[in-house]
């Protein structure tokens, strides 16, 4: 290895091989990425450099190239372990440039802690850390669920970010047919529009197509031990893998019918030669190292998991998930159990999550804190988070968030998160700018704590400011161009996203997420909630109907059952249009809108629907029996819209208001049928003010609802529910199904209790 970066080979910064020219080693003429003279001038001014993109996209190229002319003096320190890298703590360095390939290896206790970057780059300090990370993932790793908190902090202390794209930019693309001469700049500049110029140079297409040759017959055994190896490595396991890994696992990848000890077949040793044989002299799809270990092309990775996302590929075996989880470190888990999770295995993330959590890895805590709040279990999530922040400088805006559900804790969650804030934890800032947007008179400190975040392009912060203002009339037109500002999500940012009600619910993370990962998967991308919540903004504005409506069916095309039902109650008021309208409730209703089902039975006539009638109204009394809170609540709500049953609901409401699963939601539906009911004015005063202090939203809706009762002399706005050409005499309670123009809400009817709120 060279001492000086300026005597430094491509090998030293671990660039993947390029074709041989002539059957010779010749280097690769370089193109100059767009990106190239910014960080030259960053490396010269030293701390932590992070230059991230897919596998082979050009990433230690343009490390290399940028170095070379940045600080050509300086001594070059290549750490390959986080041992190296820690055995650097009793060194003072100085003009050094440190090489970490792969950070996310590095991301551990035991290696790039903030304290050792503090060490090696101190200010002032003519030092630079330059490392490279896949994109996918850092996504994994900085996720507000299922990442690592330690990355978190290391990876914002980085001095300066480089994304770059497999592709070539058009500039890009200008400089390199100024160098096609070369005959592998010219296949690369023809191969850009596809699988990109980077990958075709370091062979990654060829790569795969040998593999997938290997596979289909021509060479099974090393096609078996090439998917056993990718396998090992989409389980989330990272670096080198022992030989020892693939005994008694590649056998299970042979193709059908073929045996392992049929004669004519290669031995082991020769199907391992000509895995780590390429033709050209581009990577190899496996790489034998001389101590055993075995490197597996990191786009053979990549193919694998996007092969998953566009329903082409296979799962990882069972086997290879039994084979790593023997091998996986404690610093592993998370990567591990997020990996389990992105390929359907629910079963394996959560065993992964629980053992981690018993081993107190404060990761898994968080993790199962976060499964056990989505299941309503309030005390075993507290325990899980209380003991993830007493294991030290961790985030406590995931325990805020449990005890801001419990009503007689709110305060208190809100006390923490502010002392958090002050203390310094970003995460906690966040989250109280969040709940201030959700509560009265807080508007103004909410929007600047959410403006800060936003204002580095933040997609959650955008989504959740654009909300807080278009609530504020007069402010719709900046409220929209927020909300245009939000970039798609990561892969990663979705799972966890979902991540427990996944587990919770024990659905297949590819079923659960597929169309969503294929969108924004997909160049140009857009963000569902802030693609949603546009819709939204938009339908209240009563001359942007048909934009408002190519909103939603944009998002019912990615999946979101929301959508679908805003879609379905746009249409319902135009006539013709009731078959797309029951489509658009079923998909809701599918996917737990207890509001669309509502819908879809006064659309329908609940004779029509099977199981609706008699069988829902048995199953909720069941339900109601045994004490389940939802069962009663739905049942209470089932009643109220029968005529005649008023008694009967009433008396579930008041049982299910006794639960604090749904008592505001059973108070707010008690409140609208007292709306219905002559008489009962003075308890819904009451109940009104009850609900001012445990959700003042709702209480507000029904004083305006009972002023527009009272107001309701004159013809109203046709319901929701019912076709304008119907409309034949004033209604005298269509005030609980006004349109979305005269109210920032959902059809405020009874199903609208238990609907998923506008806006989210």
């Amino acid at each position: 290895m060279a001492e000086r970066v300026r005597d430094a080979v491509p090998a030293d910064f671990w660039l993947h091989p390029a074709a041989r020219v002539d059957g010779k080693t010749v280097p690769v003429p370089n193109v100059v990425r767009d990106e190239h003279p910014e960080l030259v001038n960053r490396i010269r001014e030293g701390g932590l450099i992070v230059i991230q993109g897919d596998s082979a996209a050009g990433k230690s190229h343009l490390s290399y190239w940028a170095a070379r002319e940045a600080v050509p003096g300086w001594s070059l320190v290549r750490c390959t372990t986080e041992t190296e890298l820690a055995a650097l703590r009793g060194k003072v360095l100085g003009n050094a440039l440190v090489l970490l390939d792969d950070l996310e290896r590095f991301l551990t206790p035991g290696g790039l802690t903030e304290s050792l970057l503090a060490k090696l780059c101190p200010r002032g300090a003519s030092v630079t850390v330059l490392a490279t990370l896949r994109s996918d993932v850092r996504a994994a790793l900085t996720a507000a669920d299922g990442g690592s908190a330690a990355a978190v902090r290391v990876l914002r202390l980085a001095d300066h970010t480089v994304t770059l794209a497999a592709k070539l930019s058009d500039g890009e693309l200008v400089r390199a047919r100024e160098l096609a001469f070369d005959s592998r700049i010219h296949a690369g500049v023809r191969a850009n529009p596809g699988a990109g110029f980077g990958p075709a140079i370091a062979g990654g297409p060829a790569a795969v197509a040998r593999w997938q040759l290997a596979c289909s017959g021509g060479e099974p055994v090393a096609g078996a031990l090439i998917s056993a190896a990718v396998d090992l490595r989409r389980t989330g396991l990272s670096g080198l893998l022992p030989r020892s890994a693939l005994d008694g696992l590649w056998q299970h990848y042979l193709p059908a019918g073929i045996a392992a000890n049929r004669l004519d077949l290669s031995t082991v040793e020769e199907a391992l030669a000509w895995a780590a044989h390429s033709e050209s002299g581009t990577e190899p799809c496996l790489r034998l190292h001389s101590d055993g270990q075995i490197a597996v092309f990191d786009y053979l990775i990549d193919h694998g998991r996007r092969s998953r996302i566009d329903g082409t590929g296979k799962p990882v075996r069972n086997e290879a998930w039994l084979t790593a989880s023997a091998m996986a470190t404690v610093e592993q888990l998370s990567m591990f159990a997020a990996a389990a999770l992105f390929d359907g295995r629910v079963d394996v993330a959560t065993g992964v999550y629980s053992a981690g959590a018993d081993a107190h890895d404060p990761d898994c805590l968080n993790i199962m804190g976060a499964v056990a709040h989505a299941r309503g279990d309030h005390a075993e999530a507290e325990s899980y988070l209380r003991q993830e922040v007493d294991l030290g400088d961790r985030s406590v805006y995931s325990l805020a968030s449990v005890l801001a559900e419990q009503k007689d804790r709110r305060q208190e969650a809100e006390a923490l998160l502010r002392h958090a804030a002050d203390s310094g934890d970003e995460a906690a800032e966040y989250a109280l700018g969040v709940h201030l947007a959700h509560q009265d008179e807080c508007e103004q400190e909410a929007e600047a704590i959410l403006r800060r975040f936003a204002d580095s392009d933040r997609s959650s912060a955008l989504v959740e400011l654009g909300i807080l203002i278009a609530r504020q009339p007069g402010r719709e037109a900046e409220a929209e161009a927020i909300l245009r500002r939000a970039r798609p999500m990561s892969d990663a940012e979705i799972i966890c996203a979902g991540l427990p009600m996944i587990l919770n619910t024990n659905r297949r993370m590819a079923e659960q997420t597929a169309v969503m990962r294929r969108a924004w998967a997909a160049e140009g991308g857009e963000n569902l909630d802030a693609l949603y919540n546009l819709g939204w903004l938009i339908e209240c504005q009563e001359e942007r109907q048909q934009e408002a409506e190519a909103l939603y069916r944009r998002c019912v095309e990615l999946g979101d059952p929301r959508a679908a039902y805003r879609l379905g109650s746009m249409l319902w008021r135009q006539p013709g249009h009731e078959t797309e309208v029951e489509a658009a409730f079923r998909m809701a209703a599918a996917n737990g809108m207890d509001n669309a089902l509502y819908d879809l039975g006064a659309l329908l006539g609940r004779e029509h629907i099977p199981g609706y009638g008699e069988s829902v109204e048995s199953t909720y009394r069941e339900a109601a029996a045994s004490g389940n809170a939802e069962g009663t609540l739905l049942l209470a709500l089932l009643l109220a819209d029968d005529a005649g049953r008023e008694d009967e609901a009433e008396l579930y409401f008041r049982q299910a208001i006794l639960s604090d699963d749904v008592d505001t939601k059973a108070r707010y539906g008690l409140g609208l049928l007292f709306l219905l009911l002559d008489g009962r004015d003075e308890e819904l005063g009451t109940l009104i003010g009850d609900l001012d202090h445990l959700d003042s939203r709702r209480a507000k809706l029904l004083r305006e609802l009972r002023t527009m009762r009272d107001q309701a002399a004159a013809p109203v706005s046709p319901s929701a529910h019912t076709p304008s050409s119907a409309i034949t005499a004033p209604d005298r309670h269509s005030y609980l199904k006004s349109s979305p123009s005269q109210a920032h809400t959902s059809n405020v009817t009874f199903g609208y209790i238990n609907a998923t709120e506008n806006p989210v």
